[in-house]
């Protein structure tokens, strides 16, 4: 870490870095889900979601 660097650019008086060149393009978009929709799937997004879901909650999701 160049801290002389760091600190030039918080005052003002250094180059800024360039931003994040290699980062892909989001290739993804919001569109409905259309394939069959399992137990399976319905788990994992409802762990991501929740802390915990029941089969209840899971069953319920599908």
């Amino acid at each position: 870490m160049n801290r002389r660097a760091v600190l030039s650019i918080l005052d003002g008086r250094g180059k800024k870095p360039e931003e994040n060149t290699m980062r892909p393009p989001v290739q993804g978009g919001l569109e409905p889900y259309s394939d069959s929709w399992t137990d399976r799937q319905a788990a994992h997004l409802l762990r991501r979601c929740m802390f915990g879901p029941s089969p209840e909650q899971i069953e319920q999701a599908t």
